[in-house]
Order: structure tokens, then C-alpha cells, then sequence
């Protein structure tokens, strides 16, 4: 059985490295084995905007495969998030947009980049402060021995963005 279970991580060493003729370790094998969380992760491309700006909002999943994503925000101190727009994961050029109202962004566009990046665009149209998240739910691709299983969704933490007039 350890047999049968260095050549299968040996497999994912090589696939993961081209054609490398490395050679899989104990130490390695464990290492593989180890599941990574999945994540989301989100970045803007200013967080200080006049009103009249367009931002945009990448959010890039990890393990996460096939997600439905979505942009949430919080505006001025508010205690939960709402959700400015969703894309389901059968069909990314669908996009559920404005499903809860901004006071501070209006919702532009969205575009999923390969399978695990989103781009959001939005509008600024008032003053104030809001908090921007994304958001992927899908299936974690790293359990162990490698079955996808479903994840709950995946957040990532918020950044907040200044609007001034």
C-alpha cells in the first residue's frame, strides 16, 4: 500500500513539474498529502476613488474548482455584507447583478478569467466608506487522495475603499 501511494504522489510531482525526472521523497510525499485550505483572495486597484470613478475588484480562488463567485460590500460601518453581484458556475457570461442595493457603487461588469480569477468593475456614485469582498464557492480539488468535495463558500477578507467627492 505505501507503494501504490509514493507512485501516486510521485504522478502529481511529476504533472505539477512538467517532465521532471525529480524524484518524490518520504518527506515530500507527506508534504503532498497535507491538504491546503482553500481561499479566496481580493485585490483593487485604488482604495481612495472620487465619485465618477470606475474601480476594479480581482478576487483569485485557490483549490477551489468550478466556483460560483460573487462581489460582496459593506457600506459605512454596516454589520453584515450584501451582495452586489453573482456568477453561477454553469454559465460565466450569466451575471446576477445589483441583488442587494449600494448606496456608494454601482455595478459595471464581470468577467471570469480562466477558471479561477474574476474581475469586477464598479462605479462609484457617492461619498463614503464601503468594504469590498469576493466571494467563490465550488469544489476543494486538494483533499485527500484527490476527489473533489464540496467547500463552503470562500470569502476573502474585505478592503476598504474611500470614496471622496
Amino acid at each position: 500500500m505505501k507503494h501504490l501511494l509514493l507512485i501516486f504522489l510521485s504522478g502529481l510531482v511529476l504533472s505539477a513539474c512538467g517532465n521532471s525526472s525529480r524524484v518524490v521523497t518520504t518527506e515530500a510525499a507527506r508534504i503532498l498529502a497535507t491538504p491546503t485550505p482553500p481561499c479566496m483572495r481580493t485585490q483593487v486597484d485604488a482604495d481612495t476613488v472620487k465619485v465618477g470613478d470606475a474601480v476594479t475588484i480581482i478576487g483569485n480562488a485557490w483549490q477551489i474548482g468550478q466556483p460560483s463567485f460573487s462581489l460582496l460590500v459593506r457600506e459605512n460601518g454596516a454589520k453584515q455584507f450584501s451582495y452586489l453581484a453573482q456568477i453561477p458556475p454553469d454559465d460565466y457570461s450569466r451575471v446576477y447583478s445589483n441583488l442587494d442595493s449600494s448606496k456608494i457603487l454601482d455595478f459595471i461588469s464581470a468577467k471570469v478569467s480562466g477558471s479561477a480569477e474574476v474581475i469586477f468593475v464598479v462605479l462609484t456614485k457617492s461619498p463614503g466608506r464601503v468594504e469590498v469582498a469576493t466571494e467563490a464557492n465550488g469544489e476543494n480539488y486538494c483533499s485527500f487522495p484527490g476527489v473533489g468535495s464540496y467547500t463552503a463558500a470562500e470569502r476573502s477578507e474585505s478592503i476598504t475603499l474611500t470614496v471622496v467627492p
